[in-house]
């Protein structure tokens, strides 16, 4: 439960705190996906003050992401229509500060199967540039799946060296631009933006 509620929590993070803010703001470039099949790439510079994580410091004071606490004092008790069973009440208190509209952005309808030529290297750059986070202080978050089309970006730079039993095609930076991974991004099925 706990794990699933960590998973919405960072779904909700990515679309209704960062990837909105940049649409709202009009900080996106699009990839020209318009069959509602689309992905997103969304590009954060963390300042702290106008771009940064929020929590409960009484919360994360104790040592604790969540605040649980058992319903009736961890004992059984009817839930409802006669059903019994135990319960237990989880809060947390976490958000996201944004307050500059100029360090969040996002690379928007990537729908690498009916309009992969609209997906250029470039734009990714571009969403970097608009996020001012060119210095290395930008983040790329993106699903697994639009990092493993990415690789086709690479392929032309693959070096392969005669004691080498592995070909290596990943990368964790987009010049000096950290990525991370979620799956918490909707797999192909985001609205046109």
């Amino acid at each position: 439960m706990l794990a699933s509620s960590g998973a919405q929590t960072e779904k909700s993070i990515i679309y209704n705190n960062l990837r909105a803010y940049a649409i709202t703001n009009s900080n996106t470039v699009t990839a020209t996906g318009d069959a509602n099949t689309n992905y997103s790439i969304v590009c954060v510079r963390y300042k702290p003050g106008e771009i940064t994580g929020l929590y409960n410091p009484q919360d994360f004071g104790r040592g604790a992401f969540f605040d649980i606490k058992k319903l009736n004092g961890g004992t059984l008790y009817d839930i409802g229509s006669g059903q019994l069973g135990y319960g237990m009440r989880i809060r947390s208190n976490i958000g996201v500060q944004l307050a500059n509209e100029n360090y969040v952005s996002a690379l928007v309808n990537i729908d690498f199967v009916n309009k992969a030529a609209g997906f250029t290297a470039e734009k990714v750059d571009e969403i970097i540039t608009n996020a001012r986070g060119l210095d290395g202080r930008g983040l790329l978050i993106m699903h697994p799946n639009v990092y493993g089309y990415m690789k086709k970006f690479k392929a032309d730079k693959l070096q392969v060296f005669p004691d080498t039993k592995n070909i290596g095609r990943s990368f964790s930076f987009w010049d000096g631009t950290r990525i991370m991974l979620s799956y918490n991004f909707l797999q192909g099925s985001e609205a046109n933006v």
